[in-house]
């Protein structure tokens, strides 16, 4: 775990991404993906604040639990667009 400086530039980015992402796709999601995939980046997103701040020592050495459960969550939302792409083609 780090301070904050520009070898954390590279994470920060990820997270920017992740939100600029969120914001682009909303009307081309079906809305229960899309809700998985804002879970997701919420969760990424404090992930990246349990990496890169201050948190209690507690939540510091839970952060790849976190993580995971964005990554988990993104991709069962990237599943859940792939159903409902092939249920709406039915």
């Amino acid at each position: 775990m780090t301070g904050p400086g520009l070898g954390n530039v590279p994470i920060v980015m990820i997270g920017i991404g992740g939100v600029v992402f969120v914001t682009g796709v909303r009307g081309a999601l079906d809305p229960s993906a899309w809700r998985l995939i804002v879970s997701a980046v919420v969760i990424g997103l404090f992930a990246l604040w349990v990496d890169i701040g201050n948190p209690p020592a507690a939540l510091a050495r839970t952060e790849e639990l976190f993580e995971v459960i964005a990554e988990s969550l993104f991709f069962c939302g990237l599943v859940e667009q792939a159903r409902a792409h092939v249920q709406s083609a039915c």
